[in-house]
């Protein structure tokens, strides 16, 4: 499962799977992508099937 969370115009993705959009950020020790590319993130989420909680805790998908 990833976790996704706003962080000052970017979109932290804590898990084990990177997204295109996204780069290894080793001072938060997460994957970080810009926040413009947060429905992009969504369909990649959704295409791979990987499940992911959303930056508010009702948007869960599988």
């Amino acid at each position: 499962m990833i976790r996704l969370r706003f962080d000052k115009g970017t979109i932290l993705l804590r898990g084990e799977v990177g997204t295109p959009y996204g780069k290894w950020d080793p001072r938060v020790g997460c994957y970080r992508a810009k926040a413009l590319h947060y429905q992009d993130v969504l369909a990649y989420l959704r295409e791979s099937e990987v499940r992911a909680r959303g930056l508010d805790a009702k948007s869960s998908f599988r």
